[in-house]
């Protein structure tokens, strides 16, 4: 089924409306491609589609939720906290919604209710309809309320695949030997691994032998955002050289910005060399920009001195010609 809003904030769907999914009372002689209008008590700021339920997030913080039940029309709405945004599992009947405090709350079709209860494994519910080995058995779904933190490294449920064998389904080889990887988190979080993926979705192995693997493996810790240590200046040189190699955009911003903060006397010229070397245009800028800070106080006092002196001459040829009038 479909769902827009307009600019006005109404929602409007079509589609097949067996499960209530449409938010008002259907049946198949109304067709499936003329978009009507739901009556919500409120406008409407974002929806998502589930697999057979919708869910809106409406102007004043509550989330209107219908389908899943086979009920013709039936609309529950979620009002225990201020929502601010609503997220929806692809091919599942799976929500969450965040609230204004970064609290995240998740339901699912057909029991509208919001549960406090989670096991680390329960992202593979929502892995459900992307390439990737599934198995419902590991997980009972049980949910749990979760403070959002600032930065998003190290606390993804992604971080809890990194090099693990589970659910692995592609095999990159590195100098140092074999990693396991996981499909669905390099399609999500690697530009070069989505197009790689897009174009052939095949292949079991794939070589990386060419790379450092000590870099590579935090090039793949960012892909799982399980960076949990502060990297080197160094480690952050070769990360970002990388990145900027396999058009790693996100992992280039990230890593010209943590670089940027750590770079001092001691370091800069190996950055500038580095840059220089590599044609690292950005990077090479932001270093002779540094430079000429770092050097501003010593010509400051270059100038300090040069007046300093210049004045004790003034002083000098004045006394020398009060002396002369004197004599």
């Amino acid at each position: 089924h479909l769902a827009v809003v307009t600019n006005k904030g109404a929602l409007y769907t079509c589609g097949d409306g067996s499960s209530g999914q449409l938010g008002y009372d259907w049946n198949e002689d109304m067709g499936y491609t003329t978009l009507r209008k739901v009556s919500l008590p409120g406008t409407t700021v974002k929806v998502c589609c589930g697999l057979s339920s919708t869910a809106c997030l409406l102007s004043d913080g509550s989330v209107a939720f219908f389908g899943g039940n086979n009920a013709k029309q039936s609309i529950t709405m979620l009002k225990q906290c201020t929502f601010i945004d609503i997220a929806c599992a692809t091919l599942t009947d799976l929500f969450s919604a965040k609230t204004a405090s970064s609290g995240v709350y998740f339901w699912r079709s057909p029991t509208p209710k919001l549960h406090l209860k989670v096991d680390a494994c329960d992202c593979i519910e929502a892995l459900l309809g992307w390439p990737v080995t599934y198995d419902r058995a590991l997980s009972e779904i049980l949910f749990l309320k979760q403070t959002l933190p600032c930065n998003k490294h190290g606390l993804s449920h992604y971080a809890e695949f990194y090099g693990q064998k589970q659910f692995s389904d592609l095999t990159l080889k590195l100098k140092d030997g074999d990693f396991p990887a996981h499909r669905i988190v390099l399609f999500n979080n690697s530009a070069y691994y989505k197009k790689l993926l897009t174009e052939s979705a095949d292949f079991q192995f794939t070589d990386m032998t060419s790379h450092d693997p000590h870099t590579y493996r935090n090039l793949l810790k960012y892909f799982y955002q399980a960076l949990v240590k502060e990297l080197s200046w160094q480690d952050l040189l070769n990360l970002y050289v990388l990145a900027v190699n396999c058009n790693e955009n996100e992992v280039v911003e990230y890593t010209f910005r943590r670089l940027l903060d750590k770079l001092d006397k001691e370091n800069i010229d190996e950055i500038t060399r580095v840059a220089k070397s590599k044609e690292l245009s950005a990077l090479l800028a932001e270093c002779n920009a540094q430079l000429e800070r770092m050097l501003q106080p010593t010509n400051n006092e270059t100038s300090s001195n040069q007046e300093s002196d210049a004045t004790k001459t003034n002083q000098n040829d004045t006394e020398s010609t009060l002396h002369i009038r004197s004599s």
